[in-house]
């Protein structure tokens, strides 16, 4: 910006010359030939302004444009976690066909689009659903979990303190007798603006260097490594780091949260990562099982075999869990009910042997 100003400026001041030039050889009675020079000058200055003005507002005009998709976004996010109940309902009837209380997961995309959810959250929330609906169908609080849960990247941006910058930017009572929250709300107009000038360069700030940091990490991912297949057994390798400050940081610091798929890790470490199928004694219930069992009883909904049936074996529906008070008050994701349900049953048996190896 202040480029822009200096340049101006000079070009002013060069108009300013070449008038006050031509006025004296006005007043001189100088020659056609010597004025023409003069008005060509000036005119190949003032062109010069005008297409540097027009650059400048086309670049003004692109940068509005990008604030406005920006603005969009934001709206468009705001919009659908604060969705009503009666909108996420009646979205939700409108792909209904045969079973009053689900939708196919075919229709799933429609009901999203629907509330007005952007094309690429659309297609990450149908993508979960695929990988944690274990029919064809989805009931409606499992719609109403993924349409109101996290985004495709949010995952990443939770790894930001954006709660302590806040935190910072907003001032503390002057006294430390009277309540810092009761504060906030005598803030007026003009120093909540204050606030958000002050966090918003903080956050360009804090912003640039984490996606700095983010470059980097995936710089070094994408970098080509050298492969060598006369190396010896216990031959040292070069590989990417960085300092031991980043060591003792740790990768989130360095990265942010890795976009981590809770629920494919889980059913992966369960019914495929080896140990899946290796069985064990359950001794209260008197039966054998697995990871692989386990998995397919409390997740998959899958009937007890006659054998299994001893013991009188109950297994709380993960559905019905999440429906709880408690679930709710806590924000509890189907991931955690999940792992509350397996390792409240014979799988802590494997956890409990892993400790004790």
């Amino acid at each position: 910006m202040g480029a822009g100003v200096s340049g101006q400026r000079h070009e002013v001041v060069e108009c300013i010359q070449v008038i006050q030039d031509l006025k004296m050889k006005l007043t001189d009675g100088a020659g056609h030939h010597e004025i023409k020079s003069n008005l060509d000058s000036l005119r190949f200055i003032l062109r010069g302004s005008v297409h540097k003005a027009i650059a400048v507002g086309d670049e003004s005009a692109g940068k509005r444009a990008e604030v406005d998709q920006i603005s969009d976004r934001i709206k468009a996010g705001i919009a659908r976690r604060t969705t009503s109940e009666d909108k996420l309902r009646d979205s939700f009837a409108k792909c209904r066909e045969e079973q009053p209380e689900e939708i196919p997961l075919t229709k799933l995309k429609d009901a999203l689009i629907d509330l007005g959810i952007q094309p690429e959250n659309v297609e990450h929330f149908a993508r979960q659903a695929r990988t944690q609906c274990t029919n064809k169908t989805i009931d409606f609080d499992a719609f109403k979990r993924i349409a109101l849960g996290p985004s495709v990247l949010e995952s990443w941006t939770t790894s930001l303190p954006l709660a302590a910058l806040l935190a910072d930017s907003l001032p503390l009572p002057p006294s430390q007798d009277e309540d810092p929250v009761r504060n906030i709300t005598t803030l007026s107009a003009s120093q909540i603006e204050c606030i958000s000038d002050a966090f918003s360069k903080a956050l360009s700030t804090m912003l640039t260097e984490h996606v700095k940091r983010l470059k980097e990490a995936y710089d070094g991912m994408d970098k080509p490594k050298e492969s060598n297949s006369n190396l010896a057994k216990f031959q040292v390798v070069d590989m990417s780091s960085g300092v031991i400050e980043d060591f003792h940081k740790g990768f989130q610091h360095r990265i942010g949260s890795c976009p981590l798929k809770f629920f494919e890790a889980m059913k992966a470490e369960h019914c495929n990562r080896p140990g899946h199928d290796k069985k064990f004694v359950v001794t209260n219930y008197r039966i054998f099982t697995c990871p692989k069992r386990e998995w397919e009883l409390v997740v998959e909904g899958s009937d007890f075999t006659e054998d299994e049936k001893r013991g009188h074996r109950q297994i709380p529906e993960v559905d019905e869990l999440l429906k709880l008070p408690q679930a709710v008050e806590a924000n509890l994701t189907r991931e955690e009910v999940i792992s509350i349900v397996l390792y409240t049953g014979p799988m802590v048996i494997c956890v409990m042997i892993h400790i004790i190896m």
